[in-house]
């Protein structure tokens, strides 16, 4: 397991990846070969020009201090289901369990296949 730390379009990210140098300590915590406990990260806190607008939000007590004590896992998940760099920024908004994502000019651009089930 992967613990999380940043948010993004989907929230909170958790992460779950079995990486052969890495076994889960007797509390269920996945550690690497070095010891260190690996945990999911927002791409553009750790300076990746990921972000809507094609910047990125460093953060260099994550990726300088606390980077020294754990294995960071990099996720963005508006890359990873496709979006552009740059792209509109978007928000979900839900009601009754429909989610949809919406954009700033846009309006409406359509339901995420995660809340859809797919």
């Amino acid at each position: 397991m992967v613990l999380p730390i940043g948010t993004g379009l989907f929230g909170l990210v958790r992460l779950e990846r079995v990486q052969p140098d890495a076994c889960p300590d007797k509390r269920g915590i996945m550690m690497t070969d070095n010891g260190k406990i690996r945990i999911g990260i927002a791409r553009c806190l750790l300076g990746e020009k990921v972000r809507y607008d094609g910047t990125h939000k460093l953060d260099r007590f994550l990726r300088d201090t606390l980077g020294q004590y754990v294995e960071w896992v990099p996720v963005c998940p508006e890359v990873e289901t496709g979006m552009p760099v740059p792209r509109e920024a978007v928000r979900l908004v839900g009601s009754d369990g429909d989610i949809r994502l919406v954009g700033r000019t846009r309006g409406k651009i359509g339901r995420p296949a995660c809340a859809s089930g797919g």
